[in-house]
């Protein structure tokens, strides 16, 4: 009775999941302010983003929190977005790496389409 006005922020969580809300802002926090401190512009930057990534994404698969199975779903299918941008992300920042070649870039190109499709294939899979 004395916590109904804050079930807005565990309510949609499993029982046993109720706290996962933290994790969740954890995560935010991590893949947006925390990689500011990693070698700024670097692939490592990019590197630590994918890593925090992969990993939120297997907590997420493994714990499946959400009451309704339509938004462990949807929760995956964004933490595998989230991956794929930052793997197109590690493509462009070597794509201008020195030493790279005509060829080389087309397969570049050619990654960066077929991401690009996928993720717009996972955006409108039901």
């Amino acid at each position: 009775e004395h916590i109904e006005h804050l079930a807005f922020l565990f309510e949609e969580y499993l029982p046993c999941c109720m706290y996962f809300i933290l994790f969740e802002c954890v995560r935010k926090l991590a893949l947006t302010g925390l990689l500011i401190f990693v070698y700024p512009g670097t692939g490592t930057q990019l590197f630590f983003g994918l890593l925090l990534a992969m990993l939120s994404h297997k907590v997420l698969l493994l714990a499946s929190p959400y009451v309704e199975q339509s938004d462990n779903t949807l929760a995956n299918v964004g933490s595998a977005q989230i991956e794929l941008i930052f793997l197109a992300c590690l493509a462009m920042y070597f794509k201008g790496a020195e030493g790279e070649t005509a060829s080389s870039e087309r397969v570049y190109e050619g990654f960066l389409f077929s991401l690009t499709l996928v993720l717009l294939g996972l955006a409108v899979l039901p």
